[in-house]
């Protein structure tokens, strides 16, 4: 069950993958499935869409179509005001750096989205942000790469040089 603003945007990680925005059930495809004593991380990402407000949402495990839990998230964002210019002071960085498979974002609270580009400017890759997320590289042919960091607004924050091995 989902009450929340209609802009929020939300992301589920269960044991398998992390899926695309708004699908919010496992797939029949590929469930969870545990064994006794299993324990793993499930994860729910948002995107605020920069609204502020309350909600709801209900977690819900089931077996079998059987309700086993319902656990109630609240969610409260608050509005705030930030100044692009503030966040030049903190440290961004990514790391590792240089990298051959993946890397992250170091003080990317502030991140909205990450664009990749080559050498010669052209985007290969745009992302939406949560913090703590991980960049998959592997894929990448070795060479410099350029990341940019943009905030919730679009504007960019720092571009970084990233170097794949």
């Amino acid at each position: 069950t989902v009450d929340v603003q209609p802009e929020w945007r939300f992301q589920m990680c269960d044991k398998n993958s992390c899926y695309l925005w708004g699908v919010l059930d496992c797939p029949p495809d590929r469930p969870s499935e545990f064994v006794a004593n299993e324990s793993w991380t499930f994860m729910m990402h948002m995107d605020p869409a920069s609204v502020c407000g309350e909600g709801m949402v209900n977690v819900v495990i089931s077996s079998g179509g059987n309700v086993l839990e319902t656990i109630p998230v609240n969610i409260n964002i608050e509005c705030m005001t930030i100044n692009t210019e503030d966040l030049v002071d903190e440290e961004l960085t990514i790391y590792p750096n240089p990298t051959t498979d993946f890397f992250q974002i170091k003080n990317d609270g502030n991140i909205g989205k990450v664009a990749f580009y080559n050498i010669v400017g052209k985007q290969l890759n745009s992302f939406s942000h949560f913090s703590g997320r991980t960049y998959e590289v592997s894929h990448l042919n070795k060479g410099i790469y350029l990341v940019r960091l943009f905030d919730d607004n679009d504007q960019v924050i720092k571009v970084i040089r990233l170097n794949k091995n």
